[in-house]
């Protein structure tokens, strides 16, 4: 893999996919949850940020600008279900909510 996405991938799988809050950890979570969708928002202003600055090189197809663009506005409808499942957490879970 590339270098500038092995650090991205290795965030997630050490800060993220064993996360796995115990009692007590209710305070960690919440940021968590109202962390997420920023963390697709960003991705997304990332993948549409290096779309464009592909396009200023012609040696790049405008195909594989298209489809960066196209993932770029997938990452946005992620980021929306991240939003949803943050609300959700905060009405099953109202009292765990800190400021």
């Amino acid at each position: 893999m590339n270098g500038r996405l092995d650090a991205v991938v290795e965030a997630f799988k050490s800060n993220i996919s064993n996360y796995d809050p115990g009692p007590g950890e209710g305070a960690d979570f919440d940021q968590l949850m109202k962390g997420l969708p920023s963390v697709y928002e960003e991705f997304g202003k990332s993948i549409k940020e290096m779309s464009e600055h592909f396009k200023a090189n012609p040696s790049i197809n405008h195909h594989v600008t298209d489809l960066l663009d196209e993932l770029a506005n997938t990452t946005s409808g992620i980021a929306h279900a991240a939003e949803e499942t943050m609300n959700s957490h905060a009405t099953n879970h109202g009292l765990w909510i800190g400021g």
